[in-house]
């Protein structure tokens, strides 16, 4: 599933609908998921789809087409999510990368 998500970004199937395709409860998936990541199945899903979007942003991408190949609703969303996590724009974050580039 983790290797499925991880090339299909984009999937958006919830962890009841993984649950039942894994022939489990929601609550033994949440609870085993948890156990072998350390971290909760949404918190994965966010953080495997940021580690994803930093390919494209890093070809130049526009953000906007990146965030929709993720799955994201909009470009907003995903941007507020990366700004929650990297305390910075996705353009801010590359604009940063450049300059540090820059004075190597």
């Amino acid at each position: 599933m983790c290797r499925h998500l991880e090339a299909r970004p984009d999937d958006d199937r919830d962890a009841n609908v993984w649950a039942k395709q894994l022939a489990m409860s929601v609550k033994t998936f949440h609870r085993l998921f948890s156990r072998h990541t350390g971290i909760s199945f949404g918190q994965w899903r966010q953080f495997a789809r940021l580690l994803g979007s930093l390919k494209g942003l890093a070809t130049g991408e526009p953000v906007v087409q990146v965030a929709l190949q993720l799955g994201y609703a909009s470009q907003s969303a995903y941007t507020a999510v990366f700004r929650r996590h990297f305390g910075v724009t996705p353009r801010e974050f590359y604009r940063s990368k450049d300059s540090v580039d820059e004075a190597d």
